[in-house]
């Protein structure tokens, strides 16, 4: 089935990346032919959000899928970490929401695709940053060793899950979030990556003064014995 699923996602980018591409493109030249102070700029950011939505949705659908080739080797999971509070800087800056490290596995490296295991930590930081909406918003992201594996504990001071679907929140196209405002597909992608490589997510506790999800992985071998 993944394997379809991949195919039709494969055509649906490649059908579907060039016009939003073009309208993108267009709608930036409409925005500077606009005078700044007009309310019409609300409306090209609008259609740019919208390009946007459907782009991040396209791009889910191919991880999920699985449609690409692993590129493996030892990557180290606190320069991972570092990146991805890097990439989204812009997210949490828009939301007003913190983002705090605390690393606590220095020069942890885990066999696999860095790519991969980077979305691991975007999709779950990124729905930690959402879970904050309507609040002073603050995520921390902590690793720390465990034996033989990685630990990162991604933590929200966000509403929480009610307890009725935690049980569901890793089904494919799953979503709490409001109609249009994603695909359910953040979590299970998550997850499917870590079990690929040996590892694991889940989510470790939930209350309406927070969530935590905790990522496991195993170490690279020279730093196991």
């Amino acid at each position: 089935r993944l394997a379809v699923l991949g195919e039709i996602a494969a055509v649906m980018a490649h059908e579907l990346n060039n016009p939003l591409a073009a309208i993108s493109m267009f709608n930036q030249l409409l925005a500077a032919e606009i005078d700044q102070g007009s309310p019409l700029q609300e409306n090209v950011a609008v259609i740019q959000r919208n390009v946007d939505s459907c782009k991040r949705a396209i791009r889910e659908l191919l991880d999920y899928a699985g449609n690409s080739s692993p590129e493996i080797g030892d990557v180290d999971i606190e320069a991972v970490l570092g990146d991805v509070a890097a990439f989204l800087r812009p997210v949490r800056q828009r939301s007003n929401v913190e983002i705090a490290t605390e690393f606590g596995a220095q020069a942890a490296q885990v066999r696999g695709d860095e790519v991969q295991l980077r979305q691991i930590f975007v999709n779950l930081v990124l729905n930690a940053v959402q879970a904050c909406a309507g609040r002073p918003g603050r995520v921390v992201v902590r690793s720390s060793f465990d034996g033989e594996h990685v630990v990162v504990d991604v933590s929200d001071n966000g509403s929480g899950i009610p307890p009725e679907l935690q049980t569901r929140i890793f089904k494919p196209f799953f979503s709490t979030k409001p109609r249009g405002a994603g695909t359910g597909l953040g979590l299970s992608t998550a997850r499917r990556i870590a079990e690929m490589h040996g590892g694991s997510v889940e989510l470790l506790e939930s209350s309406p003064e927070g969530t935590t999800f905790r990522v496991r992985l195993r170490l690279s071998r020279q730093l196991v014995g």
